[in-house]
């Protein structure tokens, strides 16, 4: 009788989470997220020397490449909007000797007719992050993640979605994590595939 009526409640759990499995699905599905589109190519330019990029708006972000991250003087970048006196860029480069690219913001003044793109308008949905995924400045399976910064998988937002060439879906989000380069708690952006994320 006891094992009755334990299966019960174990069948009317399993159901009640089904249930909210398909709530959480279906106000996934009915948030509208701006898409991230290229509006063009452009070159950047600091008189000859690399330029510092951050994976957020302003030098008080998280750095990539262990705080070294940067685009060289007259390479050409694909961008993807302006962000107050900041563009969102996609640019090449090498790590571990393998062609790769990071996705980071590079000051207007600092790319060539910077200010005839248009501001990319975010969403700032509140989301839950899965300690299952990798974090990455790039939409792409082929990184690891972030390796110098601790991010805050629970308090994270929503900012636009991508798909890569594979028509995978990933999540670009910002958050706050705790840097070890700069022993400090920084804001950083970055990108993890879409199914390990939870609406809040």
């Amino acid at each position: 009788m006891k094992i009755q009526l334990s299966l019960g409640k174990f069948i009317r759990f399993f159901l009640a989470f089904l249930m909210l499995l398909g709530v959480l699905t279906v106000q996934a599905q009915n948030f509208e997220l701006p898409e991230l589109v290229v509006q063009g190519l452009s070159t950047v330019s600091n008189e000859g020397e690399d330029l510092p990029v951050f994976t957020g708006p302003g030098r008080s972000f998280y750095r990539s490449a262990s705080g070294k991250a940067a685009i060289s003087s007259s390479q050409r970048v694909n961008v993807y909007g302006r962000v107050g006196d900041f563009l969102l860029v996609e640019y090449s480069t090498k790590l571990d000797d393998e062609d790769i690219s990071r996705f980071a913001y590079a000051p207007v003044i600092n790319v060539a007719n910077g200010e005839s793109f248009d501001e990319i308008i975010f969403s700032e949905i509140p989301i839950t992050i899965s300690y299952f995924a990798a974090l990455v400045d790039a939409p792409s399976n082929l990184r690891s993640g972030f390796g110098t910064i601790e991010i805050d998988h629970r308090n994270a937002t929503t900012l636009a979605t991508i798909l890569d060439d594979a028509g995978n879906e990933w999540i670009y989000f910002h958050s706050k994590g705790f840097s070890s380069v700069n022993n400090a708690h920084l804001d950083a952006r970055g990108f993890f595939l879409s199914k390990y994320v939870t609406f809040r």
